[in-house]
């Protein structure tokens, strides 16, 4: 015979554990946990990146970029990175005087030296001591300082190195220059009867004497037919006279063998005056 009992009405049946029960008691438990047993945080906060700003190109150094505590651009809030400038166009002006150069050399070449004005001359003269930048404004102060081009030539170095822009450089050249001009005139009377090329004399002792600021005494040497064997500076003096010591003249005659003399005097005057005596 079967035993069959009844439920007892004041005994509790444990109900079976759903997955929905599960969860709720997950969450309650977690939140009866005290609060310093809370799980720390996995990874911290992203640093921003740290830039070499030393070695950035100069059209790319940092600008100052406003952040806050948290490395963090205030603007955008992301993390901040240094402001870079775009680089120079390639396309930007170039300089008034870009190919200047090169132009007057081309009129030179085709059209001769008078297609130059002075101060143009100049400039492709001083380039060459310069071999960059605006040089017209130099050759201009030049010919404003001292008049002329063949003043600019001859002009003493001290006078040239005050005006600006003259250094060592543009000296030599200029220098240069006036030493190519007296030395071409000299070979047109150096051996050659001077009597039957007189005005190219004149012109060499023009080139040579005409902008002297002092007094000078010049030997001529000539050979039986009247060429010239040799100029020399006997004596310089001053503003208005200059000694003669006619030993040293004759002197410098006999170890020349020259037959005749030529000798020549300036006067540091406007216009240039020139004393000539035949010996």
């Amino acid at each position: 015979m079967t035993d069959r009992r009844r439920p007892d009405p004041n005994q509790t049946t444990a109900a079976p554990v759903t997955g929905f029960a599960r969860a709720a008691d997950m969450i309650a438990r977690a939140a009866a946990r005290p609060a310093e047993e809370a799980p720390q945080a996995v990874s911290a906060a992203p640093q921003p990146p740290v830039l070499d700003v030393e070695s950035m190109p100069w059209w790319q150094e940092a600008g100052p970029v406003r952040t806050s505590a948290t490395g963090l651009d205030e603007a955008s809030g992301r993390v901040a990175r240094p402001a870079l400038p775009e680089a120079p166009e390639s396309g930007t002006a170039k300089p008034h005087y870009h190919g200047h150069r090169q132009r007057l050399r081309d009129r030179l070449l085709e059209r001769g030296a008078d297609a130059l004005a002075d101060y143009e001359l100049l400039e492709l003269l001083i380039a060459a001591a310069i071999p960059r930048g605006d040089v017209k404004p130099i050759a201009k102060r030049l010919l404003q300082t001292f008049g002329s081009l063949g003043d600019v030539l001859h002009a003493e170095p001290a006078r040239l190195k005050a005006v600006d822009g003259v250094g060592p450089a543009v000296l030599a050249q200029i220098k240069l220059a006036e030493g190519l001009k007296i030395r071409s005139m000299r070979e047109e009377v150096i051996n050659r009867p001077l009597f039957a090329s007189w005005q190219a004399l004149m012109d060499y002792l023009m080139a040579d004497l005409g902008h002297l600021r002092v007094e000078q005494f010049r030997v001529l040497f000539l050979d039986r037919k009247n060429r010239l064997i040799a100029d020399e500076i006997q004596q310089q003096g001053t503003v208005d006279h200059t000694p003669v010591y006619a030993r040293e003249v004759m002197k410098r005659a006999l170890e020349h063998a020259a037959s005749s003399l030529i000798l020549v005097h300036n006067h540091p005057t406007w216009p240039l005056k020139l004393t000539f005596d035949h010996a």
